[in-house]
């Protein structure tokens, strides 16, 4: 089976301008929305303008006399230092004033789930692609996977070697868990076999990684188990942890679907945050699944 290790969620042809804002506004949810004129910037703007005024004031005329330069030309150079010092100076005193006196609109549960609905769709069309390049007997199955609606499943992933960017969840003001990297499982189903495709994404940078296809005879199935298990991962600092979670898990005894699996719930998480996860698509899925068997 191909692999990519890593994809964009979107697709070429979406608007650009509109994936900038979307990953902008997934940041301002989880970061809040803090001003962008940070004390950083406010430090620069200080060091900036000090530079100016020491190379105009101090070291491009010593330098020059030193080199026995025009001293009309070093004249210039001073001037010209200086005024860019001070201009630097205005400029970041009058930023400074403005982004204190903006109002910081935070980002809204819903808000935030109707970019979500952009990175869905992105997802859907990429696993069409990736399973009709990748399960070799779907085109003569006759089976079209654009005919039928996947379960969507996915689950806070933080596990340091499939994700760039570190894990932020937050608990919405409906009590629901939105997370920031996220493991993906989407099923097909017909009605003899479905179709699975994993990809690991995240939502600050809209990049998958590790795209997986798999095909799935319902004759094969050995189990189908929604429980709770624990398990030991590594986090983003290399640490291992054991994890508590209410996994969906998928067992076959032929085909390249030994075992797939997806973290619906995390306990630990739940604990942090105070909230909850959403199971309605994993419990559509398991118990589609096991009326199959």
């Amino acid at each position: 089976m191909k692999t990519r290790d890593q994809i964009t969620v979107w697709n070429a042809d979406f608007d650009r301008f509109q994936e900038t804002i979307t990953r902008g506004r997934y940041r301002k949810y989880f970061f809040g929305p803090k001003p962008l004129w940070k004390e950083r910037e406010s430090t620069g703007i200080m060091f900036g303008a000090i530079l100016c005024f020491l190379f105009g004031w101090f070291i491009i005329p010593y330098l020059g006399n030193a080199a026995g330069l025009n001293p009309l030309g070093l004249r210039l150079a001073v001037i010209v230092l200086t005024l860019g010092g001070i201009l630097i100076l205005i400029r970041g005193l009058f930023k400074i004033k403005e982004e204190k006196t903006k109002a910081y609109t935070p980002v809204s549960d819903d808000e935030f789930d109707r970019y979500f609905q952009y990175d869905i769709s992105g997802i859907k069309n990429k696993s069409k692609a990736f399973l009709r390049e990748n399960i070799s007997g779907l085109a003569a199955s006759g089976n079209d996977i654009n005919s039928v609606e996947p379960f969507i499943l996915h689950s806070a992933e933080e596990y340091s070697s499939n994700v760039n960017l570190p894990l932020m969840v937050k608990c919405g003001d409906d009590g629901l868990i939105r997370a920031s990297n996220l493991f993906f499982m989407l099923i097909y189903p017909f009605d003899d076999i479905c179709y699975i495709y994993t990809t690991y994404a995240n939502l600050f940078d809209g990049t998958a990684k590790f795209e997986h296809a798999y095909d799935c005879k319902y004759t094969s199935i050995e189990s189908v188990n929604y429980e709770d298990i624990t398990f030991s991962t590594v986090t983003q600092k290399r640490q291992e942890v054991e994890m508590n979670t209410k996994t969906l898990s998928i067992k076959a005894k032929e085909g390249n679907t030994s075992r797939v699996s997806v973290n619906i719930i995390d306990y630990d998480i739940i604990k942090k945050t105070g909230g909850h996860f959403d199971e309605t698509e994993a419990f559509k899925a398991y118990e589609f699944l096991n009326s199959k068997l």
